[in-house]
């Protein structure tokens, strides 16, 4: 959620436009069950914690490496949130590796020509 969020406010911020100002916005979470294959998902070790492959702007090198991973039969990467400290991230390749989706949680945002509030 912190890395979707923080990819809305940067492109409400470039597009400032004011058609943009006091839009609701929704997103819609959803809960699945990770199948995980004969490849299993990769995870990136805590020997990259601090590492490029964490950098908060620039995903060049771990688009690099998901690549890398995608090209030797992995079918995703786990990893550590850079956004919210103790939390996983899942980088799947393939949407079949998700199952028994239901949808969660709802939330609304408005965008005020600065920030974004949730709600």
């Amino acid at each position: 959620m912190a890395e979707l969020l923080l990819h809305h406010v940067t492109i409400l911020a470039e597009y400032n436009q004011n058609i943009l100002e006091r839009t609701i916005n929704y997103i819609r979470c959803k809960n699945g069950q990770l199948q995980v294959g004969r490849q299993g998902v990769r995870r990136k070790s805590s020997k990259f914690k601090n590492s490029a492959l964490y950098e908060l702007s620039d995903y060049s090198r771990a688009r690099i490496f998901g690549r890398a991973v995608f090209d030797k039969g992995g079918e995703g990467i786990h990893f550590n949130s850079v956004r919210h400290a103790g939390s996983k991230c899942f980088a799947l390749f393939y949407p079949d590796l998700i199952s028994d989706v239901i949808q969660a949680s709802h939330y609304n945002y408005k965008w005020d020509g600065k920030r974004l509030q949730l709600f």
